[in-house]
């Protein structure tokens, strides 16, 4: 069974160790933030005991590729209410990769799920504290094991496969019940669910009073003879789907005293409690004289005022004369709910055996929790002891360590560029300075680099001698690598290996400010390709990308090292060059251009010819921000390629901005006419959905179009930057949505199917409250169900005015419209804005799902998108399907919907 939704997740690998984790996850664990539980283990997050726990039932789950479930309070009280889910992660081969971990609020389980988990919580509970043998197993394959089980049979970890089939073949063979090397053992297999599946557990004494009878598979014959008989209405047949029998045998071995009621009815009682109570308890009597009018009142207000059904009440109370401490709470009993007491005695003055030896085991799982491995060197700082704790890739031989001097080491291991940070570490030691977190680069056998993080504090001798230093460290290497390839990926063009627009934003920041600063002098070239368009048309997107590629390899071997080269997106790149003047810069970029117009580009019986219309502006002290260089840029290469293409363009302030303006004219008359003459068309774009119970709902995407004079269909592409910069874009957009509501308007047979209707918003729109209150109104007049729309807003639009999208997006869709993250992916932004943000679906830019077939890192970006969009309750979209194999490969994925001309191209609708 799936786990339920959640936005407390968090992702282990084999070793156990967190790699990745939301902060819903971290908040729920009490911690400051997520990359606080990164690179650690539950021992450096638990008690040891919940600690302890956690790791058996992780590994249970990685090895037997089931989920499990732990009740949270048994952990930690900050977690009462809480469930630990955790299930296998595998691979798309099949393979084991790691394990995904979910906090999830019991409360907010269906009754269903609520039952069966505590069905399952009570059932590992008791087996767990029980003083029999207890192991559940699913062919053979262990799914639980309690300490008495490990005891009995001598081990210290589970057993085997093979192993298990041994003992239970000698078990089942044995009439006397003797296996297991000869030794004595008398078990019961008992038919059990585990994780909501079938399974067998096995029940083992070495008593032979404690279970009464040798080996049977008969569980009825042996509850009855433990209990006497069959008491009514308990009919032994499974409730619901669940197996419920083996509650009384696990009852009956506990130590400690219960009662099952229903209210204060008393429907049974184990041994214990009837020792406890001897003559006071009958079945079918009430229980309640058995407690205070105080404490009743106590249970009774305490399990009203519970926040959901599975959390406990407990009380101090004085029964048969004795302190007991009592817990109440409710579980599944034959197929109903019923009341759970139990009661364990309050010993005074008990004391703990052998606290010395406790204090050394204690010490030992403080440090191996905390460190890989421990250190000491005397005041010499020569190494007298080293010992690994752990495995880990950094793990040394102690005879490389042991009798060498840090010094030594340094020379010998040490990485050549982090030789300053040993130093400055030897420096603090001979300060006698405590040692907090430092990170060292070590040279391993092996060859590889591995990255530690010591600490480590001074120590001295009675008369205040100092005598060396005790510390220990932790292995980082592989999250020193993680966040390095992160950071790469988050600042670099996955296509072509080049700084991407994000990153060269924050290069040409710095250059802005030191050209006011410091006096310096930059340059910027903006590159907009020539006839790209015409490559992706006749040879497809794959000969577009490996253009792409090659001439980022050659644009690579013009620049300077200091440099800077990005793809700024599509066909578009930039240059920032530091510290040249104008003919320098103008070298350059006329250098670029000759080397783009003399390239040939060969694919398969095709040779193609592109050009390179350039813009540059000099970035010196007048310029106040980048967005200002930037636009001079982008003016610049419009510039040119109004000249005729394939040329460098400098800006000229006064001059430039009156060429721009004057290039962009004839699109604006074209907007305001179309307007004004209402000709503004839509085109309707099919959305496939991949699940099968959506298939009957229909799902569009109405797609803007502008009618000229002539009767041509204009893209917004062509049209919106003129839009955007002269103010239409509202005006665009509320006449989109009169044709839109007009057009549903007068299809009523498309209204009863539609379930979701997309209209695309330009991102200038949401910004103007005018425009919001239109907006709503023309919504509020509908002769339709507007929560059939869904509006498209892009992701950078988004998150460029994400107060103001936010707010946006509450207020409209307080008239039950939907919204929609348009090329979700191509901004490479946080996922966090996601959880605060109304939004009902994500889009994939296709820019990533066209080439996840051939691409691993476009296969891995749009799992990721489609895995968190599901884990914060969104449906995910993927643009451009072109094909039915990345059709197919999406639906494996889980993707909820696909869109592309695979799926079906835009039709153009009569808007009467």
């Amino acid at each position: 069974m799936a786990a339920a939704q959640s936005d407390s997740i968090a992702l282990k690998d084999l070793q156990l160790r967190y790699r990745v984790c939301t902060g819903g996850y971290a908040r729920a664990m009490r911690l400051n933030s997520a990359s606080s539980i990164v690179d650690r283990d539950d021992f450096d997050l638990l008690p040891r005991e919940a600690a302890r726990l956690v790791r058996d039932s992780d590994k249970l789950v990685r090895d037997s590729l089931e989920p499990a479930f732990i009740d949270g309070g048994l952990l930690s009280s900050r977690l009462g209410g809480k469930t630990i889910c955790t299930l296998p992660l595998l691979s798309r081969n099949g393979v084991l990769a790691g394990l995904e971990v979910q906090i999830v609020d019991m409360a907010l389980l269906p009754a269903a799920q609520q039952n069966m988990f505590a069905s399952l919580l009570q059932m590992r509970e008791l087996s767990t504290r029980s003083p029999w043998g207890v192991l559940v197993h699913r062919d053979y394959q262990t799914l639980f094991t309690n300490a008495s089980w490990l005891r009995l049979h001598q081990l210290s970890e589970t057993p085997s496969r093979e192993q298990l089939k041994t003992w239970l073949a000698a078990a089942a063979a044995s009439q006397s019940s003797e296996y297991d090397a000869g030794r004595t053992l008398y078990a019961h297999r008992i038919a059990v669910r585990w994780n909501g599946m079938p399974a067998e557990a096995v029940y083992v004494s070495a008593r032979a009073d404690a279970t009464d009878a040798p080996v049977t598979t008969d569980k009825r014959a042996y509850v009855e003879k433990r209990r006497g008989h069959r008491r009514q209405g308990e009919t032994g047949q499974p409730v619901g789907g669940a197996v419920v029998q083996e509650q009384p045998l696990v009852f009956d071995a506990l130590p400690n005293p219960m009662m099952i009621c229903d209210g204060w009815t008393l429907l049974y009682n184990n041994p214990a409690a009837a020792t406890l109570f001897a003559g006071q308890l009958t079945v079918g009597g009430d229980i309640s004289q058995l407690f205070t009018d105080r404490d009743q009142a106590q249970i009774e207000a305490g399990m009203r005022d519970r926040k959901h059904f599975s959390e406990p009440v407990h009380l101090i109370s004085r029964i048969a004369g004795e302190l007991h401490q009592v817990s109440v709470s409710m579980l599944e009993w034959h197929g109903q709910l019923r009341t759970l007491f139990g009661l364990h005695r309050l010993r005074a003055g008990a004391l703990a055996p052998d606290e010395t030896r406790n204090d050394l085991v204690r010490l030992h799982d403080f440090a191996q929790a905390a460190a890989d491995f421990l250190i000491e060197v005397d005041a010499d700082f020569r190494v007298t002891r080293y010992d690994a704790l752990a495995h880990s890739a950094a793990a040394f031989d102690a005879s490389i360590l042991v009798g060498r001097t840090l010094a030594e080491l340094a020379q010998s291991l040490a990485v050549p560029d982090s030789q300053g940070v040993w130093d400055a570490v030897l420096a603090d030691m001979n300060r006698h300075q405590m040692l907090r977190d430092r990170e060292l680069k070590w040279q391993t056998a092996d060859g590889r680099v591995a990255v530690l993080r010591i600490s480590a504090v001074p120590v001295f001798d009675e008369d205040g001698q100092f005598v060396g230093y005790r510390g220990g460290g932790r292995d980082i290497t592989r999250y020193y690598e993680d966040t390095i390839a992160v950071a790469y990926h988050a600042s670099h063009d996955a296509l072509t290996g080049l700084v991407n627009r994000r990153e060269f934003e924050k290069r040409c920041d710095d250059a802005v400010a030191s050209a006011r600063n410091a006096n310096s002098t930059h340059a910027l070239c903006f590159i907009d390709l020539d006839n790209f368009k015409t490559v992706n048309d006749t040879s497809g997107h794959l000969a577009g990308d490996e253009l792409l590629r090659q001439l980022s390899a050659m644009f690579t071997g013009l620049v300077r090292k200091s440099d800077v080269l990005a793809r700024l997106g599509g066909d578009e790149f930039g240059v920032l060059v530091f510290n040249v003047g104008l003919n320098e810069a103008l070298r350059l970029a006329n250098q670029i251009r000759a080397e783009v117009e003399n390239f040939q580009f060969l694919w398969e019986d095709n040779r193609f010819s592109v050009g390179a219309s350039i813009g540059l502006v000099i970035v010196d002290e007048r310029w106040e921000s980048r967005s200002a260089v930037f636009g001079a840029a982008d003016s610049a290469c419009y510039d040119a390629k109004n000249q005729g293409r394939n040329r460098v363009a400098v800006f000229q302030a006064d001059e430039n901005e009156r060429e721009a303006r004057s290039g962009e004219r004839p699109w604006v008359e074209l907007i305001n006419s179309a307007l004004d003459d209402e000709r503004i068309r839509l085109m309707m774009q099919r959305i496939k959905p991949l699940n099968e119970e959506d298939q009957a709902s229909r799902y569009t995407e109405l797609l803007m179009r502008i009618m000229t004079p002539e009767n041509e269909l204009v893209s917004p592409r062509s049209f919106l930057p003129a839009a955007e910069r002269y103010g239409l874009a509202s005006r665009i957009d509320l006449a989109v949505v009169d044709v839109a509501l007009s057009w549903l308007a007068s299809q009523p047979h498309l209204i009863e199917s539609l379930k979701m209707c997309g209209i695309n918003l330009i991102g200038q729109s949401f910004a103007d409250e005018e425009f919001t209150r239109l907006l709503m109104k023309k919504l509020s007049d509908a002769r339709v169900d507007v929560s059939r729309i869904c509006f498209e807003v892009t992701e950078t639009a988004t998150i460029a005015n994400l107060t103001v999208a936010s707010r946006f997006m509450k207020q409209v869709g307080e008239l039950g419209c939907q919204f929609s993250l348009d090329d979700f992916g191509s901004g490479l932004s946080s996922f966090a804005y996601l959880k605060n943000l109304p939004v009902s679906y994500l889009k994939i830019d296709g820019l990533f799902v066209r080439d996840i077939l051939e691409d691993p890192i476009d296969f891995a970006m749009v799992k990721a998108i489609n895995d968190i969009g599901q884990t914060l309750g969104k449906k995910t979209i993927a643009e451009y399907v072109e094909n039915e194999a990345v059709l197919d490969k999406l639906r494996d994925m889980g993707v909820d919907f696909a869109q592309g001309y695979h799926i079906g191209k835009p039709v153009l609708i009569d808007p009467k």
